[in-house]
């Protein structure tokens, strides 16, 4: 299944000519939003195509057992409202139980890869995760949190950046990723 954002999903002659042009307006490709963590269940997303929103191409906020497996996020997140870098290929938000596993989550005009806020037992693994303007993976005030066997190459910023706001996060593992070619760390 492909869901497609693009007004004219028809690539141009030159495919950078029309990356983050795409109207000042907020398209998201799959929104699922609880009024509570852990209020949705079992949510598996298997051989799904996101791609050209202007607002996150998958936000899942408050939901327990989130699977996604050969996944295609790509060209996501564009400058809209509210603002740049705060829409990402994938956005997780108070969510627990996570496994993103053999899926691609690249080039995020403005955003990351795979943003992880608040969340608790993720692994993300054996993606790759690239071309993303900000981050490729983002972790904020999350806990047991497992980056392994990733390709994360080629951003504006760092790799993997674990975010401290208020709380922090703990018990990260980021190994055995191929990480490089990042502007920052």
């Amino acid at each position: 299944l492909i869901v497609e954002g693009s007004n004219k999903p028809e690539p141009p002659s030159d495919p950078n000519s029309a990356r983050s042009y795409r109207g000042g307006y907020n398209r998201g490709g799959i929104i699922f939003r609880a009024l509570q963590e852990g209020q949705m269940k079992r949510i598996n997303f298997t051989n799904l195509t996101v791609r050209n929103w202007t607002f996150n191409g998958v936000l899942i906020s408050g939901a327990t057992d989130v699977n996604i497996t050969r996944c295609d996020f790509d060209e996501n997140g564009s400058n809209v409202v509210p603002g740049p870098k705060l829409q990402h290929n994938l956005l997780l938000t108070h969510s627990s139980d996570i496994n993103i596993k053999d899926s691609r989550l690249d080039t995020s005009p403005h955003g990351s890869g795979v943003a992880l806020d608040h969340c608790q037992n993720a692994v993300i693994a054996n993606s790759e995760i690239a071309r993303n303007a900000y981050y490729g993976v983002l972790i904020t005030e999350s806990k047991n949190i497992t980056v392994k066997d990733n390709l994360i190459e080629a951003y504006d910023h760092s790799g993997v950046m674990v975010e401290f706001l208020s709380r922090g996060s703990e018990n990260i593992t980021v190994s055995n990723n191929q990480i490089q070619f990042n502007d920052g760390y």
